[in-house]
């Protein structure tokens, strides 16, 4: 446990060493990268008056502070535009739930905070440091190579089992039970879950095709290369043995590609829209009971009966946040009811019903943001999570997709929408995902696609 303070409080002195010794913007990419690979889980430091410094938090404000020092040296501009709202809204709104749940108001302002240092600051950074292309694809090669970083720390685990972080930091940040599977272990490395690493190497995998497609592979050694390591992110996220992920994987991958053999918007809009039907129909029973028949015929018992769970869960959630359908009942599970029990890094939760006291796991994102922010913040969380996607497919002809300078930022926009995939059945939030989402929607229209990045630092005239 030590150690995992230790690594917290020196944690800024590595990010400063990071910006003394790289460019900028390749400093807060490695900054947050880093941060999300190897910073320890389940370790927070209270000091009073300042907000909980946990793995999140000092991931975002180490490289913001100084990023925001830099900017300071001289006048910049920041032009807010109309799709900065739904983030807006987003990050404000946990102070008007505080007030319509008659919360202290410290509560509120406390909320707001931890809201903007986790999706706010991170926006605002891919709004201002990386808006445009070759700022897109510096994030897709970085993402690629951290992936290649986390290659052989995966393999071990695969191998010895999820110990890293407990030889690391002296503990384990998860249940160890929920990572055997399959006659094997999957993999936790530093990261909160086995379905992060696995979501973590599928975005790996998709940048790193997504910068290496239009090139011709196999026409030379670095080539080949390059392809042999693309493979072995593919099949290391396979190994993760998380189905979910795997289903992600493969859809990336097939949107990511079609454009190569016919020009069709058609299979990018229904990997973004494909969220919005999930979250508009499982409280559905009919939904819910056609989804379990059919993965019956599938997935063995273990995995139908987790999947009734999960469902219904998100059915008695859901009829309890109706009660505040607006704004929401804030945070600390106020949604899920009073009654909780801890159990094995668990937390389970008990709603009252007309069948008694039924036991909900909170696990899909877009459920906790209901309960949490009412329909105001589903509908802001949806939007701003979506908007890169649809901006991205009426922005660009389609015949542009697989050009070199637009596959990075197709990738980085197909990696978000599988997010939001995530986001419909788990909880767990990639840090740089709002960094991404913020940078995919601020590069220029095609028109002026001159490969020069745009300056959004403006020095004074003399």
């Amino acid at each position: 446990m030590y150690a995992a303070i230790v690594a917290l409080i020196l944690w800024p002195a590595l990010v400063l060493l990071l910006f003394l010794t790289l460019p900028q913007r390749k400093a807060i990419i490695w900054a947050f990268l880093l941060g999300v690979m190897f910073l320890p889980q389940k370790v927070t430091i209270f000091i009073n008056g300042l907000p909980d410094i946990d793995k999140r938090a000092m991931t975002v404000i180490a490289p913001s502070v100084f990023a925001a020092a830099a900017l300071l040296r001289q006048p910049f501009t920041y032009r807010l535009r109309w799709f900065d709202w739904p983030m807006i809204v987003w990050c404000l709104l946990p102070f008007a739930t505080s007030l319509s749940n008659e919360l202290p108001i410290l509560e509120g302002i406390s909320a707001v905070f931890a809201q903007t240092i986790i999706w706010g600051i991170p926006y605002a950074i891919g709004r201002i440091f990386f808006n445009d292309l070759r700022g897109i694809h510096e994030l897709a090669h970085a993402t690629y190579c951290a992936g290649l970083i986390y290659l052989p720390l995966c393999w071990i685990e695969l191998r010895l089992s999820p110990q890293l972080h407990m030889i690391v930091y002296g503990f384990h940040q998860h249940s160890f039970a929920e990572h055997v599977r399959w006659g094997g272990y999957r993999p936790m490395v530093f990261m909160e879950h086995a379905i992060m690493v696995g979501c973590w190497m599928a975005f790996c995998t998709i940048m790193g095709v997504a910068i290496s497609m239009p090139k011709r592979l196999l026409r030379d050694s670095s080539g080949l290369l390059r392809a042999g390591t693309l493979l072995a992110l593919f099949v290391t996220t396979i190994l993760c043995k998380v189905v979910f992920v795997i289903v992600l994987l493969f859809a990336g991958m097939v949107v990511l590609t079609l454009p190569f053999l016919f020009k069709s918007r058609v299979p990018l809009a229904i990997l973004i829209a494909a969220p919005i039907i999930y979250i508009g129909t499982s409280h559905f029973s009919y939904v819910t009971d056609l989804a379990i028949e059919w993965s019956s015929a599938v997935f063995s018992p273990e995995r139908v009966d987790s999947l009734r769970i999960r469902l219904t869960s998100e059915r008695l959630i859901v009829s309890r946040a109706m009660q505040r359908p607006v704004l929401g009942w804030g945070r600390f599970g106020r949604h899920l009811g009073e009654e909780r029990v801890e159990d094995d890094n668990m937390t389970y939760f008990y709603l009252d019903t007309p069948d008694g006291k039924v036991r909900v796991i909170p696990d899909a994102f877009w459920v906790n943001t209901i309960g949490q922010w009412g329909l105001t913040g589903l509908v802001a969380m949806i939007a701003f999570m979506l908007l890169p996607g649809f901006v991205f497919v009426a922005r660009y002809p389609v015949n542009e997709w697989t050009s070199p300078h637009l596959m990075p930022l197709f990738g980085l926009v197909i990696v978000i929408a599988l997010e939001m995939w995530n986001f419909t059945l788990n909880f767990q939030l990639l840090i740089f995902i709002p960094l991404f989402v913020g940078a995919s929607m601020t590069v220029r229209p095609p028109h002026q696609l001159d490969g020069s990045p745009r300056t959004i630092v403006r020095t004074q005239s003399t």
